[in-house]
């Protein structure tokens, strides 16, 4: 593993999602048995870099993360729009 990238919930990007949904309207998604749960976030945390994985205080090097080019876009769109909204409506 050499970075992560946060992307929007829709996209389909290259690699595996770290994260899945667990729960909607109410209900668990998984069906796996809370050992299989277990043994799969173990295996997450043991593909993490070994600085990464380090508690004894000594900072990790930074780890690279990126924004996905839709959630950099998503991103840069609302950093000018609400700021032009705000001056709009009077807003404060």
């Amino acid at each position: 593993m050499s970075w992560d990238v946060v992307a929007l919930a829709d996209e389909t990007l290259a690699g595996r999602p770290l994260l899945v949904p667990a729960m909607r309207n109410g209900r668990s998604l998984l069906d796996e048995p809370l050992g299989a749960l277990r043994a799969r976030a173990a295996a997450g945390v043991s593909s993490l870099p070994e600085a990464l994985r380090q508690l004894d205080g000594t900072p990790p090097d930074p780890y690279r993360v990126e924004l996905s080019p839709a959630l950099r876009g998503l991103a840069e769109r609302t950093g000018r729009e609400v700021p032009a909204a705000v001056t709009q409506h009077g807003w404060t």
